[in-house]
């Protein structure tokens, strides 16, 4: 039996905040030296081959992942593909743990913004 991989959806590490994201930068650092193999979907300026590449990723994470796996997220996740992955690792029973860091709407007391946050929430059975 294989041994379970740890892994997290890298969505801030790579950006150089000075306030508002640094938070999530630090819970992504901290994952990391926790043992947690970061994951990344790919930047380019080729927006048609960026989608291909990204899109055969995610297939590849699909057959390769297993119930042993465990992945950790911060929530909100923005980017659709990476909203993809957390579906396609849903449907593959893998292990999925949600760090709320924040929920739109709360804050600035939108409630249209907070019902469509809570809509992603029920979605993803968080």
């Amino acid at each position: 039996m294989n041994s379970p991989r740890k892994y997290f959806l890298r969505q801030y590490s790579s950006e150089n905040y000075w306030h508002g994201g640094i938070g999530y930068t630090h819970m992504e650092t901290v994952l990391e030296k926790e043992g947690y193999i970061p994951f990344e979907l790919p930047v380019s300026s080729v927006r048609l081959f960026t989608f291909f590449r990204r899109l055969q990723i995610l297939v590849n994470v699909f057959f390769i992942s297993n119930r042993t796996d465990e992945w950790v997220f911060i929530f909100p996740v923005y980017g659709r593909m990476n909203r993809l992955l957390v579906k396609i690792l849903l449907a593959k029973k893998v292990r999925l743990t949600a760090i709320v860091g924040d929920i739109d709407g709360l804050q600035d007391d939108d409630n249209d913004l907070l019902k469509r946050s809570c809509h992603f929430c029920v979605a993803f059975r968080l």
